[in-house]
């Protein structure tokens, strides 16, 4: 889910830290830190399930329920808001990936959307 061709290959070295949220009903009940190199490694291989299509962009005016926040060594960053996609026929979600600069200012911002199985991936991998 995080794009290859925006930073290139991101070694589970260079990431300083990982901080993940998980919000429920608007709260925040997990908070950490990741720094595991083979938990980091298994994040960055997790691809995608294409484009999110326009219906998604509504979703970003909700509530997301997982947001991930990738601090590389070089300073720059990745943030990840993962929105359920609330689909009656498959469990889906959207991912927002905010790519930035060593000045925090975004770069690219790109959609995309992952299955069930790779959501919950995600929340086994970082929590």
């Amino acid at each position: 889910i995080i794009s290859r061709e925006v930073l290139g290959h991101i070694n589970p070295k260079d990431i300083q830290t990982i901080n993940i949220t998980e919000a429920e009903n608007g709260r925040v009940i997990k908070y950490s830190k990741l720094s595991d190199s083979e938990k980091i490694k298994n994040l960055l291989e997790l691809r995608h399930g294409g484009s999110a299509g326009r219906k998604a962009e509504n979703l970003l005016l909700g509530d997301n329920t997982l947001t991930l926040n990738i601090e590389l060594g070089n300073k720059k960053s990745i943030n990840l808001e993962i929105y359920d996609e609330n689909s009656p026929n498959e469990t889906s979600y959207i991912v927002k990936s905010e790519y930035k600069n060593e000045a925090g200012k975004t770069e690219y911002t790109a959609l995309c959307k992952i299955s069930g199985w790779t959501y919950n991936r995600i929340k086994e991998i970082t929590l």
